[in-house]
């Protein structure tokens, strides 16, 4: 890996910010300097922790009607959402930094004495299906709010990773020409890296780093968890809370070479012309990082189990990913066999008669076409990759699920970065969900001041539900962990 990332990718501090005081009156020659070895770094800005350096990226086209139709199907026809692409004119290719946020009260300890005891690290890996997001822009946001939920007693940091086809072109194809499947999972395994030699500078224990994401970050941590299939020993961090983590089975070699054969145009203008509700860009086995899908290598014990795990989902997380053109059982078998190119036709039968069945009272957990598909994507892509981590770890984990309604995907990102001043639904629920967030960023258990006991997995099932009426311990059904156990069994299938 090293040798691939050496020439391309610079991975620098590009902040240092106090987010327990303000400093006023600072002159660039005020600001601290860091001795990062291979160069002076002095710090930007005080009070501000980021730096506008955004990856190139694309929004699908699909993106802006999907949300809407998913509005309208909860709240009704008259609603109408602005879903604008949020594509930023700042993206550049020089994009490969990352911001470290360190309270001044840790960075002066360590400044003033070099064996001061170190903070624990809080690592932010931003989300937006592969294609889109940086680290301090979409699907991010400031961490102050954390921070003065955490007392400040931690350092935070944020990294950019390379998306679309600039992180995750692959293919046979595409690697026997010199190419490097996987870059963006690279990317954020070097940022990893230089946290483990350079974070101490900044008051930083690299012992003890949580990584945090949501969506494609979450799967991205999952995927930074079963790295090379546990061969290489620990893993750079010791806690891991992945959000709604984003995961699909990799598609067929052939489709991967058709990709990159049609890959004639702009990087954008290729994602922008995705299927509905897909993505063309995202992580795939590649035999070295990916030696192969993450649910196989959990399911066999192939990562790093000494790993703790708080992970999350929201309640309607997929619906933005289902389909509302369909009306008959025949349609979603057809909508299946298009999710999941490759899959045969016995596990498309086994989705639609025995996982999600054509059965629309209720009792599966919908009432039409609709929101069947919507379940399929929730377990599929999101809530099953948790999941697999629970089992594998025998339930001694801690589960939430992220229920302000209308609790769709990303809905929760606002509350993990609220800072008590943004209107939402639920501030209180921001700030649990910040607590608990802090919590085992700090202990290694989400416990803490004014909210409710998170209880592990455990044996029972239980999942914490976060929600406008507060935090309050309910269980998965046995219909939901079925789902998931049938779904790592169709993954297995596709892989062999």
């Amino acid at each position: 890996m090293r040798s691939f990332v050496a020439g391309t990718i610079t991975l620098v501090c590009t902040s240092l910010a106090s987010a327990s005081c303000i400093e006023t009156g600072n002159t660039s020659n005020s600001l601290p300097i860091v001795d990062l070895d291979y160069e002076l770094h002095q710090a930007l800005n005080f009070d501000k922790g980021e730096e506008a350096r955004i990856c190139p990226q694309a929004l699908p086209e699909w993106t802006p009607s999907l949300i809407e139709q998913a509005y309208q199907y909860l709240f009704g026809p008259n609603i109408s959402i602005s879903a604008s692409q949020l594509l930023d004119s700042r993206a550049s290719e020089d994009c490969l930094f990352l911001d470290v946020v360190a309270p001044k009260k840790i960075f002066d300890a360590v400044r003033s004495s070099e064996t001061a005891t170190r903070a624990p690290v809080f690592v932010w890996i931003y989300g937006g299906g592969y294609d889109v997001g940086s680290k301090a822009g979409l699907n991010s946001g400031s961490p102050a709010g954390l921070l003065r939920q955490g007392n400040h007693d931690f350092v935070y940091v944020a990294l950019n990773y390379r998306l679309g086809a600039f992180g995750f072109l692959s293919g046979p194809e595409f690697t026997s020409q010199g190419g490097v499947a996987n870059a963006g999972l690279l990317d954020q395994r070097l940022a990893l890296e230089w946290i483990q030699q350079n974070i101490h500078l900044f008051g930083g224990d690299p012992a003890r780093v949580t990584l945090a994401g949501e969506s494609a970050g979450g799967g991205s941590i999952v995927f930074q968890t079963t790295a090379f299939g546990g061969s290489q020993g620990s893993v750079p961090f010791q806690q891991i809370i992945p959000q709604s983590p984003a995961i699909l089975p990799s598609p067929p070699a052939q489709n991967q070479d058709d990709i990159f054969a049609d890959f004639l145009s702009p990087n954008g203008d290729q994602v922008f012309a995705g299927r509905l509700g897909s993505f063309t860009f995202s992580p795939v086995v590649d035999g070295t990082f990916v030696p192969a899908e993450p649910a196989v290598l959990i399911s066999e014990g192939k990562f790093d189990t000494k790993v703790k795990v708080m992970t999350g989902s929201n309640t309607n997380d997929g619906l933005f990913f289902g389909s509302f053109d369909i009306t008959d059982d025949a349609g979603y078998r057809e909508w299946v066999s298009v999710t999941l190119p490759g899959a045969s036709a016995d596990s498309i039968d086994y989705m639609a008669t025995e996982l999600y069945p054509p059965i629309l009272n209720g009792s599966y957990g919908y009432t039409d076409h609709i929101a069947r598909t919507s379940l399929t994507m929730q377990d599929l892509l999101f809530r099953c990759n948790g999941l697999a981590l629970v089992r594998a770890l025998n339930g001694t984990t801690h589960q939430y699920e992220f229920g302000v309604y209308p609790a769709m995907h990303a809905d929760d990102v606002a509350y993990t970065f609220s800072d008590n001043g943004v209107s939402m639904p639920s501030p209180e629920t921001a700030i649990a969900l910040q607590r608990y967030m802090t919590s085992f960023t700090l202990s290694g258990n989400p416990h803490g001041q004014g909210i409710a006991e998170f209880p592990l997995y455990g044996q029972n099932k239980d999942v914490l539900l976060l929600n406008t009426t507060g935090q309050y311990v309910s269980r998965y059904d046995s219909f939901t962990t079925d789902r998931c156990i049938g779904r790592d069994r169709i993954i297995v299938s596709l892989a062999a």
